[in-house]
């Protein structure tokens, strides 16, 4: 018998230290303990945890490191949150947080989006114009209007409810035109 498997137990007693070599299902060394759930509460504990060590370096200053190890993650799931983060679409956020879509793979697939979402809200307003006219893209919806070509009006046509047009487009302008002239 091992001398480290002989000690006193809580009340002082003689008492012989067996470890289990059992798991849960029968087999390891790890007796009846069963690894801990992934999801809980609907949350996926690594991506919250992630996301909160993300918080720390971004809002409290604390680097990579002690916030991985602050939280118990890792700066690989740190970086792959920030990712999925810069990129602003909180229902994929949402759908990475409850455990539907996979931590890495998503932020691998938004790593191109992400750093062009961050460098566009780092442009003047110079340079955002330079990238609406060289993209098409805009966020403003009339200068998209005004300057698409004919056929993409056509199209946008045929995919609007005529209904839907008057009553969102052309009715709010007109009793807009007919407040301001009177």
């Amino acid at each position: 018998m091992d001398v480290l498997n002989i000690g006193n137990d809580h009340r002082g007693q003689r008492s012989e230290f067996t470890p289990k070599t059992t798991k849960a299902n029968g087999s390891g060394p790890n007796g009846g303990h069963k690894p801990l759930a992934r999801v809980r509460q609907g949350v996926r504990v690594a991506a919250f945890k992630a996301t909160t060590a993300a918080h720390l370096t971004e809002r409290e200053g604390l680097t990579v490191a002690e916030a991985a190890l602050g939280c118990n993650s890792t700066p690989a799931y740190i970086a792959a949150i920030k990712t999925i983060v810069a990129t602003k679409n909180m229902g994929l956020l949402k759908a990475v947080m409850r455990g539907d879509e996979p931590v890495i793979a998503t932020a691998a697939r938004l790593k191109n989006a992400a750093a062009a979402i961050t460098a566009y809200q780092k442009c003047s307003a110079y340079e955002k114009r330079l990238f609406e006219l060289a993209t098409g893209a805009v966020a403003d919806l009339t200068a998209h209007l005004v300057t698409a070509t004919p056929e993409q009006l056509a199209e946008t046509a045929k995919k609007l409810d005529p209904e839907w047009v008057w009553q969102n487009l052309v009715l709010p302008a007109v009793q807009s035109q007919a407040t301001s002239k009177a």
